[in-house]
């Protein structure tokens, strides 16, 4: 009986309860940190800020519910319960049957003699205060790791312009998650003649069979496609390193910080290069953490984040346009980390709880007078996004008389995938599925052609770059493996697996077209050939 009263006076007690009652969404907090450090996703000012939010209400709920329960347990089993709810509500639906759940618990717990719940509330806790700890301690590691073995490097260079070069028009595909077209015949046994003759037909350089070795995140991948020397002289090392880990090596012995991998991509060398020769540079794609640039032009077709399944027919005409000479760097950082902050919070309650806080200035483009019928596939798909594109497309390319480079996410590859190889919705349970990754690719391929199509009718004189960042990289090891009949191996060469593609005018062609079956190599083609002469090509 001793022990009973023991066990009852300590899960009783109110400083106990509630403190260890905030280990349940910290525990979360510190653990999703750990798993997402070396990928980049999130910030540990993130989880601190997240942290804070959720101890004060926690803590006000703490003091509400003991008012109704009169109890200190049945306050703390009710606390980890709405703990759980705030990190992993999802729907309304999900929300309702929460607070239906609490209610019922709420009038069972009032039934309960105290100290009968000592024994659950002893071993819930003794189960929290052990999670909590471990990834608290290897959240302390990783910080202190962060901070003694970050590195970052200056690659500021200065750019030879040559006055004597061409300015042709750049388009540049950004295929999100799009493998290449061998590694979509070996693992999913699917020849794409579709792509294939459309290439050969109009002229392109491709590479069937592209591995490219980059971090297998958008992130990291832009950041070494658009920045030559800091991928020569820093950047690859770092990038070896962490494909070494990924088949069981050892973690990478120095990290570089989100803060630097942002500078490199909204600020690169590609851009700034084109700048110098008088460029307009833009693109089209969302403002996030992932895909945004610090262009002259910026068309946000997304604006209120992530296509959900329910969302795939919304918004079918509306652009946001942001403007440079409406910002400067310091707000469009800003903008881009309250982007990235709110895509942390995605998934709780607390989504798009910062939409409303504004950093840059934007107008609405409606561009709806431009004739689709042509392009069968896109004027009729429910993929809203890709008319957003062609009609972003069209106005930027009347926006004004300089040469232009324009950059173009198309994301459909990109999981959670939507389509069928019909162009059929898929339903939410289908959206996740490997099995349903090769209808979807062979339903990308015809919307894909169609904005070849609809740039070579606009712009005939115009270099088309069609290149992807990774192959399927959100997806568990096991599953890929498992799925396509793959060891670990086959696994990062799927992950590794990009489409290449380019298309160069014959006026334009000088020998130099034999090194775009590199990606690396495209951003040194378009600065060398049509800026200056700057960097060399990788073999």
């Amino acid at each position: 009986m001793r022990n009973v009263e023991l066990l009852y006076n300590v899960t009783s007690n109110k400083y106990f309860c509630f403190v260890v009652s905030n280990f349940s969404y910290l525990s979360f907090l510190c653990f999703y940190y750990n798993y997402n450090f070396y990928n980049l996703e999130i910030l540990f000012w993130e989880i601190i800020l997240i942290s804070l939010i959720f101890f004060v209400i926690n803590t006000l709920l703490y003091f509400f519910l003991y008012k109704l329960l009169k109890d200190y347990q049945k306050v703390f089993l009710v606390l980890i319960l709405i703990s759980t709810f705030f990190i992993q509500a999802f729907s309304l639906l999900k929300i309702l049957l929460f607070i239906v759940f609490v209610l019922l618990m709420i009038l069972i717990l009032k039934k309960f003699v105290k100290k009968r719940l000592s024994y659950l509330v002893g071993i819930l806790s003794f189960i929290l205060i052990m999670f909590f700890t471990y990834n608290f301690l290897f959240s302390i590691y990783n910080v202190s790791f962060m901070m003694i073995k970050s590195k970052s490097f200056d690659n500021s260079i200065s750019v030879k312009v040559s006055e004597n070069t061409e300015s042709p028009n750049i388009y540049y595909i950004h295929c999100d998650g799009m493998m290449g077209i061998s590694a979509m015949n070996k693992y999913f046994n699917y020849d794409d003649t579709y792509l294939t003759d459309y290439f050969n037909k109009n002229n392109y350089y491709y590479n069937e069979n592209v591995n490219l070795v980059i971090g297998q995140k958008t992130q990291m991948a832009l950041v070494a496609l658009y920045n030559p020397y800091y991928y020569d002289n820093f950047f690859k090392k770092y990038l070896k390193e962490l494909e070494q880990s990924f088949i069981g090596g050892k973690k990478p012995s120095f990290v570089v910080d989100y803060y630097e991998l942002e500078d490199k991509r909204l600020n690169n060398e590609l851009f700034n290069a084109l700048s110098k020769k008088g460029y307009t540079v833009s693109a089209i794609s969302e403002l996030d953490q992932y895909t945004s640039f610090y262009s002259d032009y910026f068309y946000d077709y997304n604006k209120y984040g992530y296509y959900f399944y329910f969302y795939v027919n919304e918004r079918d005409q509306t652009t946001y346009l942001y403007d440079k000479n409406d910002s400067n760097y310091t707000k469009f950082k800003l903008h881009i980390n309250r982007e990235h902050f709110d895509n942390f919070l995605n998934g709780t309650i607390f989504s798009n709880v910062l939409d409303n806080v504004k950093f840059l200035n934007y107008s609405i483009i409606d561009n709806t007078d431009v004739d689709l019928s042509k392009y069968s596939y896109i004027s009729n798909t429910d993929y809203w996004i890709a008319r957003s594109i062609l009609k972003d497309l069209d106005y930027n390319y009347k926006i004004d008389s300089n040469p232009k480079f324009t950059f173009v996410n198309f994301k459909l590859n990109h999981f959670p995938l939507y389509f069928d190889d019909s162009g059929n919705l898929l339903d939410e349970e289908e959206i996740k599925d490997l099995d349903n990754y090769l209808g979807n690719y062979i339903y990308s391929t015809y919307l894909l052609v169609d904005i070849l199509n609809f740039i070579k009718d606009m712009d005939k004189d115009a270099i088309i770059i069609v290149q992807g960042d990774h192959g399927i990289n959100t997806i568990n090891n096991k599953v890929i493996m498992d799925t396509l009949d793959t060891d670990i191996f086959g696994v990062q060469e799927i992950r590794n697996s990009v489409i290449n593609a380019v298309y160069v005018p014959e006026k334009y062609r000088n020998g130099d077209e034999k090194y775009l079956g590199n990606p690396l190599n495209i951003s040194r083609y378009i600065v060398n050939n049509f800026v200056g002469d700057n960097y060399k090509y990788i073999n």
